[in-house]
C-alpha cells in the first residue's frame, strides 16, 4: 500500500495503528514459544521483515549456486504462494509440475538451480520431509524461502534481506504499515543483506549485491533490439524491474503492474504494439510466451568477502550437525 511509504503518517496509517496491535501481540507470542528442537540438517533461512520484493528469490539462487558449488546437496522449503496443488503436502517439485500447481518462484528456483524444492505452508512439516530421506537422497543444507516469521521451523542461520529504497516505510507493523515484526528483530539476525546500495539501509553491518543482467530474451532465445518496451510483471516492487530496464538502456513507454504472483492476463499480454518484457518469475507461468513476449535474465552476486564469511559459519553448521547426529 503506498500510505506505507509516506515520510509521514497518514489518516489511513493512524486509523489501521489498532489492527497493527494484534501483529505485534501474535508476532511477540509465536517468538517466545519458537521451537528449541534441531533438525539432523542444518536450516538457513533467507527472509524479510517487510512486504514486497527485497530481492529474497536471485540471494537464494545465488546461495543453492554457491553451495553446490562446494559439493554441497542442497534443498529449498517454500510455501509456495498462489499455488494449486492437485496432491496433498508436501511437494517434492516434479518436470511434470507447472507453475500454477507450485508456485513461481519455488519453480524458479529450481529451473535455475536444478536443486530439489519442496512446497508446504507448513515448512515445519516441509524440513522434517527432507531430513527424514534416506542418506543418499538427504540434503546436505536446507533453505527456506522466506519463512523467518515462521517460528515452529527451527534455524540454524537466519539471513534478512532489506529494501535499500524504500527501508522500513513508515516503522508501522501490519496493517498501518509494512512490517511483519518489529525493526529490533534486525540485532537478533545473523546476516542483514540488501540487493543493492540505497539510502535506507539500517545501520550496522549490510552486506550489499550487485545485479548482473542480460539483454532480455524470448521463448525462441531471441534477444531484443529495440529500445522501446511494454513492461507487465506481478512481482512485490515493479520500479525496481523499472529502473532496471532504464540502466541497461531501454525506455519503458508503458507499464502493466498487477498483484504479486498473479497470473498475467492475456488482454495484456496480446497486445503487440510493443515488445513486452516481463520478469523471469512471471515468465515461468507463462505456458506458450508469444515471441513478442521477453524475460529479463537476472542475478545477484555478493562480495567473495562475505561470500566466505558464509560458507565458513555454514560448513562449520554441517559439521557440526553430522558429528552429532552420527554419534
Amino acid at each position: 500500500m503506498k500510505f506505507w511509504y509516506h515520510s509521514k503518517l497518514t489518516i489511513a496509517a493512524l486509523m489501521l495503528m489498532p489492527f497493527s496491535l494484534i501483529t505485534l501481540i501474535v508476532s511477540l507470542f509465536k517468538r517466545k514459544f519458537r521451537s528449541r528442537h534441531s533438525y539432523p540438517v542444518p536450516v538457513i533461512v533467507i527472509g524479510n521483515l517487510t512486504v514486497g520484493g527485497t530481492g529474497k528469490t536471485p540471494t537464494i539462487i545465488w546461495l543453492v549456486n554457491l553451495l553446490q558449488s562446494r559439493e554441497c546437496r542442497v534443498a529449498v522449503v517454500s510455501r509456495g504462494y498462489g499455488a494449486k496443488p492437485n496432491q496433498s503436502f508436501p511437494i517434492l517439485i516434479a518436470d511434470q509440475h507447472s507453475a500454477f500447481e507450485v508456485g513461481d518462484e519455488p519453480t524458479l528456483i529450481r529451473n535455475k538451480t536444478s536443486a530439489d524444492v519442496v512446497i508446504d505452508p507448513d515448512r515445519d512439516r516441509a524440513v522434517r520431509y527432507l531430513s527424514d530421506l534416506p542418506l543418499g537422497q538427504r540434503p546436505d543444507v536446507i533453505i527456506s524461502d522466506d519463512g523467518m516469521q515462521h517460528y515452529r521451523m527451527a534455524r540454524d542461520v537466519e539471513i534478512l534481506m532489506v529494501d535499500p529504497l524504500r527501508g522500513f516505510g513508515n516503522g508501522l507493523l501490519l496493517p498501518a504499515g509494512p512490517l511483519r515484526e518489529l525493526t529490533s528483530r534486525l540485532q537478533s539476525v545473523d546476516y542483514v543483506l540488501a540487493k543493492q546500495t540505497g539510502p535506507m539501509l539500517p545501520e550496522g553491518r549490510v552486506h550489499t549485491a550487485s545485479a548482473h543482467t542480460e539483454m532480455p530474451i524470448n521463448a525462441q532465445g531471441e534477444t531484443l533490439v529495440t529500445t522501446q518496451v511494454h513492461l507487465c510483471s506481478a512481482i512485490g516492487n515493479i520500479q525496481s524491474f523499472i529502473d532496471t530496464m532504464i540502466a541497461i538502456g531501454f525506455s519503458v513507454k508503458v507499464v502493466h503492474d498487477f498483484r504479486d504472483h498473479q497470473r498475467l492476463p492475456d488482454r495484456v499480454l496480446s497486445d503487440k504494439r510493443l515488445p513486452i518484457v516481463v520478469t523471469e518469475k512471471d515468465f515461468v507461468k507463462l505456458l506458450a510466451p508469444a515471441e513478442h513476449v521477453y524475460f529479463l535474465p537476472y542475478g545477484l552476486e555478493y562480495s567473495d568477502e562475505f561470500k566466505w564469511e558464509l560458507l565458513t559459519r555454514i560448513e562449520g553448521v554441517i559439521h557440526e550437525k553430522s558429528s552429532h547426529y552420527s554419534g
